[in-house]
């Protein structure tokens, strides 16, 4: 099933940063993916999945910091690292938001609001 979930990010045109994040025991599964270097897309995004079910990405643009820090059987916790204006990629100041994710009825539900995307890349 890990084999599919990876396909499926490449065929969105990223690869997987950690495959170790893609737990095959637990109901809900993640996988962040970065962007493949001739993509021209810029940021990270989590590719979330029910068993061998692809649900979709945690939000609709990506984000340039986001990680796994938490996983049960059905919640992942996403932590985001924020940007404030005029930070460089290198030197966030916004701190982290962490952001619990579950499914209900076959949906991925965001527990709490995802930071809106100016503050998740940096502006150039």
């Amino acid at each position: 099933s890990r084999a599919a979930a990876v396909k499926q990010l490449r065929g969105q045109g990223y690869e997987p940063v950690a495959l170790a994040d893609y737990k095959p025991r637990q109901s809900l599964r993640v996988l962040i993916g970065r962007p493949k270097a001739s993509t021209g897309i810029r940021g990270r995004r989590a590719f979330f999945f029910v068993r061998n079910e692809y649900l979709g990405t945690d939000a609709a643009e990506p984000s340039l910091r986001v990680r796994v820090v938490r996983q049960g059987d059905e919640v992942v916790t996403l932590n985001y690292t924020l940007f404030s204006p005029g930070d460089k990629p290198s030197k966030p100041t916004g701190g982290n938001v962490r952001v619990r994710f579950t499914i209900a009825d076959g949906r991925l539900i965001p527990e709490e609001p995802i930071p809106p995307v100016a503050s998740r890349l940096p502006s150039f």
